[in-house]
């Protein structure tokens, strides 16, 4: 889980987790993997959690509010993975949650902004 400064997860760093055992990454700070540490933990088939769907159980909150239920956060927490994961396959990103989880919010703005005749 690192919870470092950005960038800090690069090529070598990641093979370096991979030679020594590690099975995956979780991203707990923001964009602490590189894009070729991302493509080094795909390749050897290390397991990945983007900063993008790991951190936003803020934003879920503030969007409930202080009165949400712990199942309410499990099934808006389930319903960002599974968007994530559906629009990773739809754009032929398979298993790329990092791809899928921004191409997700890409089009939830844009769509916002062709709602409100900003386009």
């Amino acid at each position: 889980f690192p919870c470092a400064a950005m960038n800090d997860i690069t090529e070598e760093a990641a093979n370096q987790l991979a030679d020594n055992g590690c099975t995956g990454v979780i991203e707990g700070g923001y964009s602490t993997v590189t894009l070729g540490g991302r493509k080094i933990l795909k390749k050897r088939g290390l397991l990945y959690g983007p900063h993008t769907l790991t951190m936003s159980g803020a934003s879920i909150y503030n969007a409930l509010g202080a009165g949400a239920t712990e199942k309410q956060f499990i099934e808006e927490v389930a319903r960002i993975h599974r968007e994530a994961k559906t629009t990773a396959q739809e754009f032929n990103a398979r298993g790329d949650l990092f791809a899928g989880a921004n191409i997700q919010g890409f089009l939830r703005v844009a769509n916002c902004m062709l709602n409100h005749g900003a386009v």
